[in-house]
């Protein structure tokens, strides 16, 4: 059979991203959270055959799906979860399969994953009120994965959606390439305009898991796959750049109001009472200096 190392590119696969991220850019306004965990069959074209399970979750608490779903001759093992908190998404997808006969039927495909969002408004202040500029937020994604046996694959996305603008961008073109199984690390930068002084409102949204193809062939016996990152993309880091493209220092409110965006926001530093002190002192000696001179 053939081996399927995905990354988002099998049709079941991204169906069902499509539908995990279903009603995103609906959602709450303002500042929210939001998890959903979901095991979903599709038939040979991708079309969904329904779903096995599904959960969520806006509280910040985590959404899941665990438990064992027997289909024809086969019993499928499967485990999502997903969570949210302003800064971070974590999620799981892992599934496993027995096929006592060969060539028994059932869906082509069956897709375990999570995902999860934060929605935010942010004001930037620092450039002229009015101007264009560009917020880079960066974010570390780290874990590790197994699809070494036949018909399995993963799939897993990284975006940002900019309500102002209606615009959507992700870190494909920075995701290193998987193997069979390993750790996978890498960092992912997403980009959007903003305007200084005016209120940025977006959404960073991450999801996947593990995906069982060619089940309706006989599947294979212990066809298994998952993606833990579990532990995965954290914000480290808040870039602020001009309309030239300068980096630019920057004041941030938010209304989530977390703590991690404070700490990453660069400190505005008020200079001491005591250094306005030494100054002032400096400047009588100078004119002490100066008088002693000319007398």
């Amino acid at each position: 059979m053939k081996k399927s190392r995905l990354l988002g590119t099998n049709q079941a696969c991204l169906i069902f991203l499509a539908l995990l991220f279903a009603g995103y850019q609906a959602g709450a306004s303002a500042a929210s959270l939001h998890a959903s965990a979901d095991v979903g069959a599709f038939d040979i074209t991708g079309a969904p055959l329904g779903f096995i399970c599904q959960d969520s979750s806006t509280s910040g608490s985590p959404a899941q799906c665990l438990g064992t779903y027997n289909f024809s001759n086969s019993e499928l093992n499967y485990h999502s979860t997903a969570s949210a908190d302003y800064g971070v998404i974590r999620f799981y997808g892992e599934s496993s399969i027995n096929k006592t006969a060969a060539g028994s039927s059932g869906p082509f495909a069956i897709s375990t994953g999570a995902g999860a969002y934060f929605r935010d408004q942010w004001t930037i202040t620092g450039g002229a009120a009015g101007t264009t500029g560009s917020l880079e937020l960066s974010f570390d994604v780290t874990g590790t994965y197994d699809n070494s046996m036949p018909d399995t694959g993963l799939t897993t996305g990284l975006e940002l959606w900019n309500y102002n603008l209606s615009t959507l961008t992700d870190t494909a073109g920075q995701v290193p390439p998987l193997g069979s199984s390993g750790t996978w690390s890498y960092t992912g930068v997403l980009t959007t305009p903003f305007t200084f002084g005016e209120v940025l409102d977006f959404r960073v949204a991450m999801g996947g898991g593990s995906v069982l193809l060619n089940l309706s062939e006989g599947g294979y016996d212990g066809q298994a796959a998952f993606l833990d990152l579990s532990n995965t993309a954290v914000m480290n880091a808040i870039v602020v750049k001009d309309s030239s493209g300068t980096v630019s220092p920057f004041s941030l409110s938010t209304v989530s109001g977390a703590v991690l965006f404070d700490e990453l926001a660069p400190a505005v530093v008020p200079v001491p009472p005591a250094v306005w002190l030494f100054g002032s002192g400096l400047l009588g000696l100078v004119g002490m200096a100066r008088r002693k001179k000319a007398a």
